[in-house]
């Protein structure tokens, strides 16, 4: 422990002093507190040596000898009393997150082999980030390194999509700021394999991965402005994930790390045990880099990441972006002096004439009664009519983060066109979704207030909270939901029972459901087209939305109780396209 060997290195010093502080330490007194912590063989030969136990004074004081000694014959790195550890560490201020990958291949054999050498890669992995670090000087100040570590993998698409991604936050890099919180944080890594992480048979969702990384707050949107920002990829495997066959946003590996790259992070790659027969694993693992010869490193197992431990601190301590000079130089001098003088008198003479009468008599009288009708139908705006509007907006497993900015961008559009105010309408904002088996819950609502009506009387208001949305899935630094459900019928009584009733009394009441799929509530009780009824029932006008192609029509018009009131977008990116109907419908309800 640190207080015995603090005891030993002070002991020795005591003996050395006793002795006259000379320029040797008497192996009498040398082999008592050796022997404490080292074989007895070294001890034995140290006795019947007298030059192995000599100290010279001048070199290095007897507190640092007797240190340098326990160390390197124990093999154990321990802070030396009285050295400086800006010479022993890469004293560099930067951000450094590692980003593991822990789908199933990473453990050779399954579960069975967990913790053994040279079949754990989660073990290999957790060595190697804390050598990585030794090398590092961390701390929370503008000096130091601060250090980040996150797990990915997936679910299998055919059986959990859109729920598929599973990243897990080890240390945050607000956190990382000492070897001993490091240490613990890498001491509790788990591998996604079922037990605590319940998975079956984790993917490799690289991209993914990157894209959590980028945007969960506990990671890069954390890191320190002006500091160097390095990204470390551990993965011994090729993507598998499926968002082509999906149709969902672009998740390639190329094109998150040049996402990460263009945000000026360094990314380096680590690919373990790729076949150098498969070409497009090795395209992708290269894609993940600017320079795959200085930033990629390929080995054949996970023990060998022993090897690369110097490599990475030391290009975490060098690593400078600096290539932004270089172009300015160049190109500077050579245009001005020579289209100068040439083009200047050439136009002046012959093209002034002709084209001055031709344009001016016909174009004139053309465009003035075309455009004119055109904008003419404005919906109208009632101010002055008390009306509270809550906008129920899906938040499931499908929607994803990308897609909530997209609902945002088209509700600020269509609020736009709106009568707010305190004496005319107020906009309340709710999330909807759910949890349960991959949440540990049973069919149990969950939501989030946004925006409270009594709040949203002004765009300013409506547009930050807008701008405050978060998916209710992992990665977007919201609830973090491992599955989140559609529970539609959940969130209509939701919002009858705890916002509406929090209304203006005499207030019309307007409640827009957005949603981009079919409710899959278990719960008898909360029925969409039951609890679209009773809404109408307290005289609430219900206007329905639904996006893309796995909504369920019948469910809309249930929703709505009127076709007119009913809206179908192909997908997120496509819903500005409704912005002009549904405003104009609300506006045409408002002022009834």
């Amino acid at each position: 422990s640190n207080s015995q060997l603090k005891q030993i290195v002070a002991e020795a010093a005591f003996r050395n002093r006793i002795c006259g502080g000379g320029t040797m330490v008497p192996c009498s007194s040398a082999v008592a507190f050796t022997v404490a912590i080292l074989s007895t063989a070294w001890a034995t030969k140290c006795e019947s040596s007298s030059t192995s136990c000599m100290v010279p004074e001048k070199e290095v004081a007897s507190e640092i000898y007797a240190t340098q000694l326990i160390q390197s014959r124990s093999g154990r790195r321990i802070k030396q009393f009285g050295d400086d550890d800006s010479k022993k560490k890469c004293t560099k201020a930067a951000d450094v997150i590692f980003l593991v990958d822990s789908s199933g291949s990473v453990v050779k054999g399954g579960p069975d082999n967990i913790n053994k050498p040279g079949k754990d890669g989660v073990m290999e992995t957790r060595k190697f980030i804390k050598k990585v670090v030794l090398g590092l000087k961390l701390g929370s100040d503008k000096k130091s390194t601060r250090i980040g570590i996150g797990q990915f993998s997936g679910r299998k698409w055919e059986d959990t999509f859109p729920n598929h991604r599973y990243e897990t936050v080890e240390i945050a890099l607000s956190e990382g700021t000492t070897e001993e919180a490091v240490n613990k944080a890498t001491n509790a890594m788990k591998w996604h394999h079922k037990g605590h992480h319940k998975l079956s048979d984790p993917m490799t969702f690289t991209g993914e991965g990157i894209d959590w990384v980028l945007r969960n707050k506990a990671m890069f949107p954390s890191a320190r402005e002006n500091i160097q920002k390095m990204l470390v990829i551990v993965t011994d495997g090729k993507s598998n994930s499926k968002w082509k066959d999906y149709d969902q946003a672009d998740y390639s590996p190329r094109k998150m790390a040049k996402k990460a790259r263009d945000k000026e992070i360094d990314v380096v790659a680590i690919g373990i045990q790729f076949p150098p027969a498969d070409e497009a694993a090795i395209k992708e693992l290269e894609s993940l880099v600017d320079d795959p010869e200085k930033q990629l490193f390929r080995l054949e197992e996970y023990a060998e990441l022993k090897k690369v431990v110097e490599k990475i601190t030391t290009y975490a301590c060098d690593t400078t972006r600096a290539p932004t000079p270089l172009p300015t130089p160049v190109p500077t001098p050579l245009p001005t002096p020579e289209p100068t003088p040439e083009p200047t008198p050439l136009p002046t003479a012959e093209p002034t004439p002709s084209p001055t009468p031709l344009p001016t008599a016909q174009p004139t009288p053309l465009p003035t009664p075309v455009p004119t009708p055109a904008p003419t139908p404005q919906p109208t705006i009632c101010f002055k009519k008390p009306t509270d509007l809550i906008f129920l907006v899906d938040s499931s497993g499908s929607v994803g983060h990308k897609n909530v900015e997209y609902t945002a961008r088209f509700l600020k559009k269509v609020v736009k066109k709106l009568p707010l105010g305190a004496d005319s309408t107020h906009v309340g904002i709710v999330q909807f979704s759910g949890l349960d088996k991959y949440d540990n819950e049973d069919n149990k609502f969950h939501h989030t207030l946004e925006q409270p009506l009594k709040h949203g009387t002004t765009l300013e208001k409506v547009n930050k909270a807008l701008d405050g949305m978060k998916w209710h899935g992992k990665g977007d630094g919201g609830t973090e939901l491992a599955d989140p459900m559609t529970y539609t019928g959940e969130g209509i009584n939701h919002v009858l029972q705890k916002e509406f009733p929090r209304g203006r009394r005499g207030a019309k009441k307007i409640l827009v459901i957005l949603t981009d799929g079919q409710s899959n509530s278990r719960n008898g009780d909360f029925k969409v087209d039951k609890m679209a009824d009773k809404a109408r029932s307290q005289r609430i006008v219900v206007l329905a939305v639904g996006i893309g192609k796995d909504v369920h029509r019948p469910e809309l018009d249930a929703m709505a109780g009127n076709d007119d009131h009913v809206f179908q977008s192909d997908g997120y990116s496509g819903l500005s396209k409704l912005t002009a109907k549904l405003s104009a419908e609300t506006n045409a309800v408002i002022c009834k």
